[in-house]
């Protein structure tokens, strides 16, 4: 993690570390779903090569890409649309293989590794 954004904290900041430490030695390519301000997504590219990041919040990444700064324009839901079983369910359906654990601060971890050719 830089130092410019050692600084700043948020909940999803706060597991920038797990994340990155579940990152495989020699890993290509990440994808960074949800990325919307691109912290997470700039701290991949400094272990990985090929870092996408998607989010269906056009108007935080466009004021990530004017800015290079965070302004937090998503509405906050509760309870929230779908429950850690729904996303659970959905991770074993779509990533089968992957991990998925439950973390506090209402997040989850979903880790899966491309099989190999």
């Amino acid at each position: 993690m830089t130092d410019a954004r050692a600084v700043r904290w948020n909940n999803n900041i706060h597991y920038h570390r797990r994340i990155l430490d579940a990152v495989p030695a020699g890993a290509r390519t990440a994808l960074d779903f949800g990325t919307g301000n691109g912290l997470l997504a700039a701290d991949l590219h400094e272990r990985v090569p090929d870092v996408t990041g998607i989010d269906i919040d056009a108007a935080v990444l466009g004021y990530t890409r004017r800015h290079g700064i965070w302004e937090h324009s998503a509405p906050i839901v509760w309870p929230p649309p779908h429950t850690y079983a729904d996303v659970k369910r959905s991770t074993a359906r779509m990533l089968g293989g992957a991990t998925w654990s439950r973390l506090p601060m209402w997040r989850y971890l979903v880790v899966w590794h491309k099989p190999p050719a």
